[in-house]
């Protein structure tokens, strides 16, 4: 990803390689033929659907009668896979000895197990808990104590994450810009096409660009380069390592065609940064933001400027996508590696104003495409002398696991230093995250979720290069997490669990938030492809 400068918001995580299981601790995988396809075409703009029907129906249908709720007992509000760990964690002055899983069909009770206590590492604050990983069939469940109540309603089963996985990408079409959403794929959130015309550049007027395209960021229809490029890497990644997970049936207008619906919906993103790239200097516009917040998606809009952090992004995303979509469209792929190359070359002519760490990431991404030297040299530039890798950095981390994963010529003492500072990163998360409840420990609920998820895409990737139980469990803790396990007791996601966000704070929906949205559906690839 690119980190905004100066007074700018930083971005957050952009993507990651696969190949990593070919990697060990003696150096990288090599091979000495580089892809640069010859063929080339200009990307096509797609075509509205009209058809009409009413909803997308996402909310689930449990037609249980719920017990009176109180909230004093944490549990995933969407449920448990049968064979993983499962706790339910408590809260109050007073508590029972025990606890009792009941099962919301019959009423009967299935598994009782003890109230247990556990001090949290530095803050010295005292939680208790309740382990019934040992109930492993499936069905619909909640907790009940004498004491303080009942939880939320959960389920435990096998294919428990399928559908969302499903909902969280179909999120991305519900957020495009310049075409019509037919209610057929939309349902509630269908809408006439918006930005369809011209728009002038915000440090001159009288020059206006076909900028139609791409994914909104926000309600006000604003559309960014960096937050798309940082989207489409992730997305790229869970693509990558989880191919088995996305299939051609999510419910989008290109369904059925023979291309996985997840590389059809990064394309409508490719499509539209083609468009914001100067033509004449490889240059890449910053993004598309709205004059008027008050008219939604039909806010008249202005380009910004010429954008260094953009102009990497640019190079990086579309070199990591032509990587990957050669064997679907090569004349397509072909357009943007070319344009990815031009957008180095432009950057190489403003070297006072390049951030290191991403010129490193782009050129990375560009030599596991191209094989070429120029590219090779930077990266190993970047690296000379280094021993150590600040993979905390998402941008650091990302630069270095495309390396690795490069069937390109590599060095073989980079390679070391790199796995070498991937797993002891890896290695302390797991370590620190293992017992903390609440995953942050004395941290507890003060942490944005955006910084969990980027955390928790890292430990994903650093999964398929040392497969691990201990990592696995991690990443399923981070799920219970986000879907109710929390000190608030709010699932984070669309319109999932009985105390949602989307209630009181829609903006904060994970499934609302591209990049986020990114982070979480790698996450629960991750999960559901092991």
């Amino acid at each position: 990803m690119i980190r905004r400068t100066g007074d700018r918001k930083k971005r957050i995580f952009a993507g990651m390689m696969s190949a990593l299981l070919v990697v060990s601790l003696t150096g990288c995988s090599m091979s000495d033929i580089p892809w640069w396809p010859s063929a080339a075409s200009q990307p096509v703009a797609g075509s509205a659907d009209e058809n009409q029907i009413t909803s997308l129906g996402l909310t689930p249908d449990l037609d249980y009668e719920r017990p009176v709720i109180e909230a004093h007992i944490e549990v995933d509000q969407l449920g448990y896979l049968p064979n993983s760990p499962k706790l339910a964690i408590f809260r109050g002055e007073e508590l029972d000895s025990h606890f009792n899983i009941v099962s919301a069909e019959t009423g009967d009770v299935v598994y009782t197990g003890d109230i247990r206590s556990k001090t949290e590492a530095g803050s010295g604050e005292t939680f208790y808990f309740g382990d019934f990983s040992d109930l492993t069939t499936e069905g619909t469940y909640y907790v009940q104590t004498d004491v303080i109540g009942y939880s939320y309603l959960f389920a435990i089963k096998e294919d428990l994450y399928e559908d969302m996985l499903d909902v969280a990408l179909k999120q991305y079409y519900l957020n495009r810009c310049g075409t019509s959403l037919a209610s057929k794929y939309a349902g509630e959130s269908a809408h006439s096409a918006c930005h369809t015309d011209p728009v002038t550049l915000q440090q001159d007027a009288a020059v206006s660009l076909d900028v139609t395209g791409g994914w909104h960021v926000n309600q006000a229809g604003d559309r960014d380069v960096v937050s798309g490029c940082n989207t489409i890497e992730t997305l790229l990644i869970a693509y990558e390592y989880n191919t088995d997970a996305f299939a051609d049936d999510s419910d989008i207008p290109e369904s059925g065609d023979g291309v996985p619906d997840i590389l059809n919906e990064i394309r409508v993103e490719t499509d539209w940064l083609l468009r914001m790239q100067d033509p004449s200097t490889g240059g890449v516009y910053e993004g598309i933001v709205s004059t008027d917040q008050g008219k939604g998606y039909d806010n008249p809009c202005r380009v910004l400027p010429i954008d260094m952090d953009a102009t990497l992004s640019f190079a990086s995303a579309l070199g990591y996508f032509s990587y990957l979509y050669q064997t679907v469209d090569t004349a397509y792929a072909t357009v943007c590696l070319q344009a990815a190359d031009r957008a180095m070359k432009y950057a190489a002519k403003f070297p006072d104003k390049i951030d290191s760490d991403a010129y490193f990431k782009a050129a990375s991404m560009l030599y596991r495409a191209t094989g070429y030297y120029s590219y090779r040299t930077i990266v190993e530039s970047y690296c000379a002398g280094r021993t150590d890798y600040n993979m905390s950095d998402n941008v650091v981390f990302t630069g270095v696991v495309t390396y690795l994963a490069t069937k390109q010529k590599t060095n073989s003492d980079i390679c070391n230093a790199m796995m070498a500072s991937l797993r002891s990163y890896a290695e302390k998360m797991a370590s620190e995250r293992r017992d903390a409840l609440f995953l942050m420990g004395e941290q507890a609920g003060t942490v944005e979720n955006s910084t969990l998820l980027s955390e928790i895409a890292r430990l994903t990737v650093a999964n398929y290069i040392v497969s691990s139980n201990e990592y696995e469990n991690v990443m399923e803790r981070y799920l219970h997490y986000f879907l109710g396990c929390n000190p608030y007791n709010i699932c984070y996601v669309g319109q999932y669990g009985s105390l949602n966000i989307s209630d009181t704070e829609a903006g904060r929906d994970i499934l609302r938030q591209p990049e986020q949205n990114a982070f979480y559906i790698l996450l629960l690839s991750g999960v559901t492809s092991r």
